[in-house]
C-alpha cells in the first residue's frame, strides 16, 4: 500500500472576499446558525479590511471586505464579485 504523500485532516477555514462582511456575516447567523467568534478591522488595529470569523459545527468562515475602494480586495470583488478567496487545509505538518 503507498503512504499517502500528503494526509489532509480536514478543512481549517474558508475565506470569502464579500461586498459588506458585517452585512454577511449577520445573514450567516441568522439564516444559517453560525455563530461569531472573532472580528478583525480597525477597532483591533487592521486599518485596510473587516473580517468577521464565524463557525458552526466543524466549519469556520472568514468573511472579509475591503475598507477603502481602492483595496486589491474591493478589485477582486469587483471583477469576481462575492465568493471564495482562500482554503485552509488542516494538516500535521505544513513542511
Amino acid at each position: 500500500m503507498t503512504e499517502d504523500f500528503l494526509p489532509i485532516n480536514g478543512t481549517d477555514f474558508v475565506e470569502l472576499y464579500v461586498g459588506n462582511a458585517k452585512q454577511s456575516a449577520l445573514f450567516y447567523q441568522y439564516a444559517f446558525g453560525f455563530e461569531l467568534i472573532a472580528y478583525a478591522g480597525p477597532e483591533t488595529g487592521v486599518k485596510d479590511r473587516a473580517s468577521y470569523v464565524l463557525k458552526q459545527d466543524k466549519i469556520r468562515l472568514v468573511l472579509t471586505s475591503p475598507l477603502s475602494g481602492d483595496h486589491p480586495i474591493n478589485q477582486h470583488i469587483q471583477t469576481h464579485g462575492d465568493g471564495v478567496k482562500v482554503l485552509a487545509l488542516w494538516v500535521d505538518d505544513a513542511e
